[in-house]
């Protein structure tokens, strides 16, 4: 990351992989737990305070979290809601004690690549808000959701800086 702020860069956007989001659970109280300390996300955030960025990272969930708390809630209820709203409160919790700049969250990248996109992310966005992060979304209404992604008319377009 200090390389990229050399160059110049005020921001990055960290993808939180499957094996780099912390690790979710619930304890025997029913009380959510998030294990950020030794995470990949506690070392890139770490990192990334290192770096001096003067601008907070953007972070993708990209439907971690969604799978992490699937078994103990379904994504349709209140339940599902609650869990949700309290990681990221703990990761809220956990920026101000290590003194990381408190990310911008993105809760589904290409929300309409995915067939709940729609009528779930509004939601996410609102509880990402109520934990006190910034949001963004992309691709939210940009075009209808392919079901065909392998067929002769699916896109991708790459952008890349030098």
């Amino acid at each position: 990351m200090a390389a990229m702020r050399a160059y110049g860069m005020t921001s990055v956007h960290i993808l939180l992989d499957e094996d780099r989001f912390p690790k979710v659970r619930l304890d025997n109280n029913g009380k959510v737990r998030v294990d950020i300390f030794g995470s990949n996300f506690d070392r890139a955030m770490a990192a990334y305070k290192t770096a001096g960025f003067p601008a907070p990272p953007v972070i993708s969930l990209s439907g971690r979290l969604n799978r992490q708390l699937a078994p103990y809630a379904d994504p349709r209820t209140a339940r599902f809601s609650q869990l949700y709203l309290a990681v990221l409160q703990e990761l809220r919790a956990e920026c101000e004690r290590s003194d990381w700049p408190v990310p911008t969250l993105n809760p589904l990248d290409e929300a309409v690549s995915y067939g709940t996109g729609r009528y779930d992310v509004p939601r996410r966005l609102r509880l990402i808000r109520q934990a006190g992060f910034m949001t963004e979304q992309n691709h939210f209404l940009a075009y209808p959701i392919i079901r065909n992604c392998g067929g002769p008319r699916a896109y991708r377009i790459w952008m890349s800086s030098p």
